[in-house]
């Protein structure tokens, strides 16, 4: 496992694994719920100086619409809907054996506007229609009946066949279009869903695939493009790219992420991936005891959110890249969604000094009113599982129940006032 200094043999597992923490120690602490202040008994006054009425709710204000920061799991968005029904890794049977055959009318929209994805495959804008029509068209009327084609060329390596194959291909069912992507993926155009079948079995005869090339899956792992050959190298990523691939590409363990997820491994000193604006990354570096090996980086992105990614300060050897990036990914669903925020070191396998510093991670909410912000603190702290430590989430869970707490009567000697009494109570 990764090396953290110093370590010892605690870990800390994935949400999926267990539904209760294993006991009491520090861990987040719950967030002040502030809304707007209101004055006490007067009604607010108009412009003519008299009272105006209450605002009138609306009679479905309380039914649920999704937002799974309130505890609402329905109704799904399409995407979401659409991954449920089935997944996208199912799709490629029936390109295979019916749609190849029925054509581009024949193909499920599920299938069509989703689900392709997940095999590199996504509709093309029909001709003549600019960019701002597309808000106000229907699905069908923007779709011309070909596909562009994302083909995985994972760590930018490229056998000199493997490139024919690509030119034989563009050539034969892509009229002569082939893209090169700043992510290190070759792009066709003017697809025909009767020749996907071919063009599959052409790309995978020379070791080339387009599986989750798009998608809520993690996507082409960018590698340096002198792996293997740099002269100041420090590391040579190919061979956990290669396991990467080989684990878990294409695994339905992956398949169904909440968005896309972006890696990347570098050997190279020169920092030549961008790893800060990785969902994870490997970055080349040399420990002073263990030699070659890699820093671990986490949580960048870019999209309407960007972040840079977080140095973990973990050392990982090349042999246990892939574990490590299952691991990390594993537990890439800690509480989030809008007013959420958690910042944390922690990852699954991460092993806990004897001497940490008690506080772990640190889970933060807000929103337009106390109420909002407490139901979003108890669904991210039911949904943040962390084993092999003793947390202080069963606690912080019984605290956000404590009437004192919910009506914001509190000031700094709460907890321990509220501990006292538990213990009198228990006495």
């Amino acid at each position: 496992m990764p090396t953290a200094q110093p370590v010892t043999a605690h870990s800390v597992r994935s949400p999926d694994d267990a539904r209760q923490p294993a006991g009491a120690d520090a861990i987040p602490a719950p967030a002040t719920a502030q809304g707007p202040a209101t004055a006490q008994g007067a009604a607010p006054a108009d412009a003519n100086g008299g009272t105006s009425r209450p605002a009138r709710r609306r009679p479905d204000a309380a039914r649920g619409q999704g937002q799974w920061a309130l505890g609402h799991r329905e109704p799904l968005n399409p995407n979401e809907r659409m991954k449920t029904d089935d997944d996208g890794l199912h799709c490629r049977a029936r390109i295979e054996n019916s749609y190849r055959y029925t054509g581009f009318d024949g193909i499920d929209p599920g299938d069509l506007r989703g689900r392709f994805r997940w095999w590199g495959l996504y509709t093309q804008r029909a001709p003549g229609i600019d960019g701002g029509r597309t808000a106000v068209l229907e699905p069908e009327e923007l779709e011309d009946k070909y596909f562009m084609m994302r083909i995985r060329i994972d760590g930018g390596q490229l056998t000199a066949g493997a490139l024919r194959t690509i030119g034989d291909v563009s050539t034969n069912y892509a009229r002569d279009t082939a893209d090169l992507t700043d992510r290190q993926n070759v792009q066709l155009h003017w697809v025909r869903i009767e020749d996907v079948p071919d063009i599959w079995q052409a790309v995978e005869g020379v070791g080339l695939s387009t599986a989750e090339a798009c998608g809520d899956v993690p996507r082409v792992i960018l590698g340096s493009p002198l792996a293997g050959v740099g002269a100041d190298e420090i590391i040579d990523g190919t061979p956990a790219v290669t396991e990467i691939l080989r684990r878990f590409i294409g695994s339905e363990e992956f398949s169904n992420l909440p968005r896309k997820f972006k890696t990347a491994i570098s050997g190279s000193p020169r920092q030549d991936v961008a790893h800060e604006i990785h969902d994870i990354a490997f970055v080349g570096v040399i420990h002073p005891e263990h030699g070659p090996g890699f820093d671990v980086w986490v949580g960048g992105g870019l999209s309407t959110n960007p972040m840079l990614g977080q140095r973990l300060g973990a050392w990982v050897p090349l042999a246990e890249v892939s574990d490590v990036w299952a691991g990390v990914i594993s537990i890439f669903h800690p509480p989030g969604g809008p007013g959420v925020r958690l910042d944390t070191h922690v990852y699954a396998g991460y092993r806990v000094p004897s001497y940490y510093d008690s506080l772990v991670a640190k889970l933060i909410v807000h929103a337009n009113t106390r109420d909002e912000a407490l139901a979003r603190m108890r669904l991210a702290l039911d949904s943040f599982i962390i084993e092999g430590i003793h947390t202080t989430i069963p606690f912080l869970r019984e605290l956000l129940d404590e009437p004192a707490f919910v009506a914001g009567d509190i000031d700094t000697k709460f907890v321990d006032r509220l501990m006292a009494e538990r213990k009198a109570g228990a006495t």
